[in-house]
C-alpha cells in the first residue's frame, strides 16, 4: 500500500473558533501519540482567516489512516466539533516528482 498525503480545511462557526481549536490541539497531541503510521500531522492556522485552520497529513498507508479515523480521539473530536463546524475540505494530495 502507498503513502497517503491530504490537507484538510476546517473552517469553524466564529463564536466557537477558540474552543474548536483547542479541542484540535488534542486531537493533534494524541495522533502524534497513539496512531500508528502517522508521518506527519501538521496543524495550521489561517493568517488571514482568523476563523479556519489546515492539518496537513502523511500516513504509511490508507489502512492506518482509516484506523485513525476509528479512534476514540478522532470520533470525539468529530462529536464534539460538528455542529460547530461551518465547511471541511478535504484533499487527497500526490507529491510532484519532476
Amino acid at each position: 500500500m502507498s503513502e497517503i498525503r491530504l490537507s484538510v480545511k476546517v473552517d469553524v462557526k466564529e463564536p466557537y473558533f477558540d474552543e474548536v481549536f483547542d479541542r484540535v490541539k488534542e486531537l493533534h497531541s494524541f495522533t502524534h501519540k497513539y496512531d500508528k503510521g502517522c508521518l506527519q500531522y501538521d496543524l495550521h492556522t489561517i493568517k488571514d482567516k482568523p476563523v479556519s485552520f489546515y492539518l496537513i497529513e502523511r500516513w504509511e498507508n490508507q489502512q492506518l489512516l482509516d484506523e485513525h479515523m476509528q479512534k476514540d480521539h478522532f470520533t470525539q473530536f468529530q462529536a464534539y466539533a460538528g455542529d460547530k463546524i461551518a465547511n471541511i475540505e478535504m484533499n487527497f494530495l500526490e507529491k510532484y516528482e519532476g
